[in-house]
């Protein structure tokens, strides 16, 4: 039957065979392979190589029996001489889904292998009352020459995935902060909250899929409101670092307006000369000292750079 349509078959349809193939482990198949084989109405010309047939299993399906395998890859093999339209096709499956979820800006598909979120902690300084809201300060209405310390939860937002091209500059995403509001893992998060504390290249070989690289990511996030230059409303600061105006030298002029000079802070003793502090006091707006002030005069400082993550960092299937 050299290359002759066998009675009862369609031309351009694959046909299931028997000889399968497959290969095992002390987890079971790992792999198998499924001849198939179909016919042409004619002879391929030598520059064009079809990549589907009508009746093939879909890369990236599950088998029907063994749904712990899917298709990866279809091998196929054009016949020679008068069998030249007969096309045998083996449909490679393993235990990687080649689906995946939608991957990077170039359409790039990606395979995940897990997602999810730990706990964690890390301290911070204790700038108001968690009940009142009340500023920390001694009775004095100064703050403490050693700032109070306090746990604050501090999430991290894991995900590892295999991508077929490498992604070398995401290393350069290492502690640096998001430049806006993003949503990750269903949470949304504001400005400068979620810090990048991992991005783990690892070069793999022989995946069924194709895949070379492994990405371990992990994502940081903190909440730390506070008052931010006298203000009424807490401001998110995130992994930024917010600090009390205070010291023992105060800015003669305001130090806003550029000419400025340093002066030593004083206060009256009970015979009314004046000695200077001996603990930092706080200061104002302009770093001059204000007797009368009860609220710290908090600047919020940039620790880590902001930046923009890729999707991929955080971007989950959709099933």
């Amino acid at each position: 039957m050299a290359g002759e349509l066998p009675a009862g078959k369609q031309y351009n349809t694959a046909y299931l065979l028997d000889g399968r193939e497959w290969a095992v482990d002390n987890n079971g198949a790992q792999t198998l392979s499924c001849k198939y084989m179909a016919f042409l109405e004619a002879p391929l010309a030598n520059g064009s190589l079809p990549t589907t047939f009508t009746g093939l299993p879909a890369i990236g399906s599950a088998h029907p029996s063994f749904t712990g395998l899917f298709a990866q890859c279809y091998k196929i093999h054009e016949g020679t001489g008068s069998e030249k339209n007969r096309i045998e096709i083996d449909v490679e499956y393993a235990p990687v889904s080649v689906t995946g979820e939608p991957g990077d800006d170039q359409g790039e598909d990606s395979y995940i292998e897990s997602i999810g979120w730990r706990s964690g902690s890390v301290s911070r300084d204790l700038a108001v009352d968690a009940e009142t809201g009340v500023a920390v300060l001694n009775t004095a209405k100064q703050p403490f020459e050693s700032v109070p310390q306090v746990d604050r939860p501090s999430p991290t937002f894991f995900k590892t995935f295999r991508t077929k091209t490498r992604k070398s500059s995401w290393v350069t995403y290492v502690n640096k902060v998001n430049s806006s509001s993003v949503t990750i893992g269903g949470q949304s998060f504001a400005k400068d909250q979620v810090r990048c504390v991992q991005a783990d290249e690892e070069r793999i070989f022989n995946d069924p899929a194709g895949y070379k690289y492994r990405y371990s990511i992990s994502l940081q996030v903190m909440s730390n409101p506070v008052k931010i230059e006298d203000g009424s409303t807490d401001t998110e600061c995130g992994w930024q670092i917010p600090l009390v105006s205070s010291g023992t030298v105060q800015a003669v002029n305001g130090a806003i307006s550029g000419s400025f000079v340093l002066k030593r802070i004083t206060v009256p003793t009970d015979d009314g000369t004046e000695v200077p502090v001996s603990a930092p006091v706080l200061l104002g707006a302009t770093g001059a000292y204000e007797p009368s002030r009860t609220s710290p005069y908090t600047m919020l400082f940039v620790a880590y750079p902001r930046t923009t993550f890729p999707d991929m960092f955080y971007s989950e299937p959709s099933s």
